[in-house]
């Protein structure tokens, strides 16, 4: 049990430093991570999604209950209005509960394919370019940077794309040597 000592040292230790030591243990005072662009935008896309779809929060707590990741309508309502984190899991049982693809949920609501956007960890972008990033199409660096676009498709796809992508290639060489063999005849 810590003596009113060790609270008083802990005390005058996280006025110094902003944190709390007791032992080896560390306790940083509880901040609230705030959200960031990508976390607004899935709350936004959830609600609109949602009303586009003439869904209550009522029906749309049952869709998630149904699909086995109960969202209390509390909880529902906390995901809306951005006070409440949506993890992988929520993510994907939201668009499978919306009948949209978990893209469509990370993606900003705009119409213009060149509206500039805003994503988390990538700041402003081109909408178009953005939605190609997060399909895994293409990514958002320098395209004159061909090595590093050939790296990030090949992080960035499944294996069994990749594998489409290399036959398909293979049979364009092929039919361009066919042509330019037919052109030097």
């Amino acid at each position: 049990m810590r003596s009113h000592d060790d609270a008083r040292d802990a005390t005058r230790s996280q006025e110094e430093t902003g944190k709390y030591h007791y032992d080896k243990l560390v306790c940083m005072p509880a901040t609230k991570n705030q959200p960031g662009a990508t976390a607004r935008t899935v709350a936004d896309n959830v609600r609109r999604l949602r009303e586009s779809q003439n869904l209550t929060r009522a029906e749309m707590v049952r869709r998630l209950g149904n699909i086995g990741k109960p969202i209390a309508a509390l909880g529902l309502l906390r995901i809306e209005e951005g006070d409440r984190r949506v993890d992988v899991d929520d993510l994907m049982a939201l668009s499978v509960a919306l009948r949209c693809a978990p893209a469509a949920l990370l993606m900003p609501a705009v119409n213009v394919i060149d509206d500039r956007v805003s994503a988390t960890g990538l700041g402003e972008v081109d909408a178009g370019d953005l939605w190609n990033w997060i399909v895994g199409d293409d990514d958002t660096a320098d395209p004159s940077d061909v090595d590093y676009d050939l790296d990030w498709s090949m992080r960035s796809q499944p294996v069994w794309v990749r594998a489409k992508m290399a036959e398909e290639g293979r049979k364009m060489a092929r039919r361009a040597s066919r042509e330019q063999r037919r052109g030097d005849n």
